[in-house]
Protein backbone atom coordinates (compact mmCIF):
# COMPACT_ATOMS: atom_id res chain seq x y z
CA UNK A 1 0.00 0.00 0.00
CA UNK A 2 2.85 2.38 0.79
CA UNK A 3 4.28 1.93 -2.73
CA UNK A 4 0.87 2.80 -4.24
CA UNK A 5 0.66 5.98 -2.16
CA UNK A 6 4.10 7.04 -3.36
CA UNK A 7 3.03 6.56 -7.01
CA UNK A 8 -0.09 8.72 -6.54
CA UNK A 9 1.65 11.52 -4.62
CA UNK A 10 2.65 14.59 -6.55
CA UNK A 11 6.34 15.40 -6.28
CA UNK A 12 7.38 18.36 -4.20
CA UNK A 13 7.89 21.50 -6.21
CA UNK A 14 9.72 24.73 -5.70
CA UNK A 15 9.23 28.24 -6.92
CA UNK A 16 11.08 31.50 -6.79
CA UNK A 17 8.86 34.20 -5.35
CA UNK A 18 9.09 37.93 -4.84
CA UNK A 19 8.31 39.60 -1.53
CA UNK A 20 5.63 42.27 -1.94
CA UNK A 21 5.20 43.08 1.78
CA UNK A 22 8.28 42.46 3.92
CA UNK A 23 7.09 42.42 7.52
CA UNK A 24 6.76 39.51 9.94
CA UNK A 25 3.13 40.37 10.65
CA UNK A 26 1.97 40.99 7.08
CA UNK A 27 4.38 38.99 4.91
CA UNK A 28 3.13 38.62 1.32
CA UNK A 29 4.91 36.87 -1.53
CA UNK A 30 4.03 36.58 -5.23
CA UNK A 31 4.83 33.07 -6.45
CA UNK A 32 3.69 31.27 -9.63
CA UNK A 33 0.80 33.70 -10.11
CA UNK A 34 -0.39 33.37 -6.49
CA UNK A 35 -0.23 35.85 -3.65
CA UNK A 36 0.89 33.94 -0.57
CA UNK A 37 0.19 35.37 2.87
CA UNK A 38 1.85 34.72 6.22
CA UNK A 39 -0.72 32.08 7.22
CA UNK A 40 0.29 29.92 4.21
CA UNK A 41 4.04 30.16 4.79
CA UNK A 42 6.44 28.37 7.11
CA UNK A 43 9.60 30.51 7.24
CA UNK A 44 13.24 29.73 7.91
CA UNK A 45 13.76 30.91 11.51
CA UNK A 46 17.11 32.52 10.64
CA UNK A 47 15.15 35.28 8.84
CA UNK A 48 13.15 36.30 11.92
CA UNK A 49 13.85 39.22 14.26
CA UNK A 50 15.61 38.00 17.38
CA UNK A 51 17.02 34.85 15.79
CA UNK A 52 20.22 33.77 17.54
CA UNK A 53 22.61 31.31 15.90
CA UNK A 54 23.96 30.46 19.39
CA UNK A 55 27.51 31.40 18.45
CA UNK A 56 30.22 31.18 21.09
CA UNK A 57 33.81 32.33 20.66
CA UNK A 58 35.80 35.49 20.18
CA UNK A 59 35.57 38.35 17.71
CA UNK A 60 38.89 39.91 16.77
CA UNK A 61 38.91 43.60 15.94
CA UNK A 62 40.96 46.73 15.91
CA UNK A 63 40.75 49.88 17.99
CA UNK A 64 42.66 53.16 17.63
CA UNK A 65 45.10 51.90 20.28
CA UNK A 66 45.61 48.42 18.77
CA UNK A 67 43.95 45.02 18.44
CA UNK A 68 41.20 43.72 20.64
CA UNK A 69 39.43 40.43 21.29
CA UNK A 70 35.77 40.44 22.35
CA UNK A 71 34.35 37.26 23.88
CA UNK A 72 30.89 36.23 22.63
CA UNK A 73 28.48 33.96 24.47
CA UNK A 74 25.19 32.42 23.40
CA UNK A 75 22.40 34.85 22.52
CA UNK A 76 24.64 37.94 22.42
CA UNK A 77 24.42 38.05 18.62
CA UNK A 78 20.83 38.24 17.37
CA UNK A 79 19.10 39.39 14.18
CA UNK A 80 18.05 42.98 14.77
CA UNK A 81 15.49 43.26 11.95
CA UNK A 82 13.32 41.07 9.73
CA UNK A 83 15.50 39.82 6.86
CA UNK A 84 12.94 40.25 4.06
CA UNK A 85 12.02 43.48 2.30
CA UNK A 86 9.68 44.22 -0.60
CA UNK A 87 11.40 43.24 -3.84
CA UNK A 88 13.50 40.42 -2.35
CA UNK A 89 13.57 37.05 -4.11
CA UNK A 90 12.93 33.93 -2.05
CA UNK A 91 12.95 30.19 -2.68
CA UNK A 92 9.85 28.27 -1.57
CA UNK A 93 8.95 24.58 -1.49
CA UNK A 94 5.46 23.07 -1.51
CA UNK A 95 3.93 19.60 -1.68
CA UNK A 96 0.28 20.56 -2.00
CA UNK A 97 0.24 24.18 -3.25
CA UNK A 98 -1.53 25.11 -0.01
CA UNK A 99 1.36 25.30 2.45
CA UNK A 100 4.70 26.78 1.42
CA UNK A 101 8.09 26.53 3.10
CA UNK A 102 10.29 29.60 2.67
CA UNK A 103 13.78 28.14 2.56
CA UNK A 104 15.93 31.18 1.91
CA UNK A 105 16.36 34.62 0.45
CA UNK A 106 18.29 34.55 -2.85
CA UNK A 107 20.60 37.34 -3.93
CA UNK A 108 22.60 37.91 -7.09
CA UNK A 109 26.36 38.20 -6.79
CA UNK A 110 27.52 41.66 -7.74
CA UNK A 111 30.44 42.02 -10.09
Amino acid sequence: MNVQNQKNRRPSSFCVGQVTVGTEEGLKIQCSGLELTADQIWINEALLVGYSPKLVGTLPGTCPDGGTITPVTKDQLTRGEFALKAGDRVVLLTQDEQTYYLICKAVKLTQ
